[in-house]
């Protein structure tokens, strides 16, 4: 067996083009890939057109399937990170912290419960979020539970920084 030259098939054994035989009732789907790739941009959004289709049929069978203002609200938390701000804010928050602690410069404490106040807010709205996409409390699984165990030394650091008499400077 020797090298085999250039061939005007692809790797799947089929001719480049728009179309690939119906073999196995997978004609459908490997049109859509075709148009995905985009060799053919027709055929791909008929294959979208009949998927939506064919889930708006299998949809209510299924149960309540998310609209589409959960769907853009899920692109967008899953965009955003909410829960990576959050601890981002907060480590800023201890860098302030530690310089304040370290040089009473009065300013970089001010900084840090700024970036603190913003790391709370963060994790607020990746709460709200999460409970408005999911119709539930975020506590049901590990990353969720250990996320809300994760709020509960915040919001009480946040009391305690509030109850001392002088702050850190």
């Amino acid at each position: 067996m020797g090298l085999r030259g250039p061939s005007d098939t692809n790797q799947l054994g089929r001719q480049d083009g728009c179309h690939r035989p119906d073999s196995q009732g997978k004609g459908r789907t490997a049109k859509g890939q075709d148009g995905l790739s985009g060799k053919c941009r027709e055929d791909f959004n008929a294959a979208s057109a009949n998927f939506i289709a064919a889930l708006r049929e299998v949809g209510p069978q299924l149960g309540n399937y998310p609209s589409a203002e959960i769907i853009e609200l899920e692109v967008a938390y899953n965009h955003w990170a909410p829960f990576r701000i959050a601890w981002v804010c907060t480590l800023l928050a201890l860098l302030g912290v530690l310089l304040n602690w370290t040089s009473r410069w009065r300013p970089s404490y001010w900084a840090a419960l700024a970036c603190y106040g913003l790391g709370v807010l963060a994790m607020l709205v990746g709460f709200g979020m999460r409970m408005a996409i999911a119709g539930r409390a975020p506590v049901t699984n590990m990353y969720e539970s250990v996320v809300f165990v994760g709020f509960g030394p915040l919001c009480w650091g946040w009391c305690f920084n509030s109850s001392i008499a002088s702050p850190m400077c």
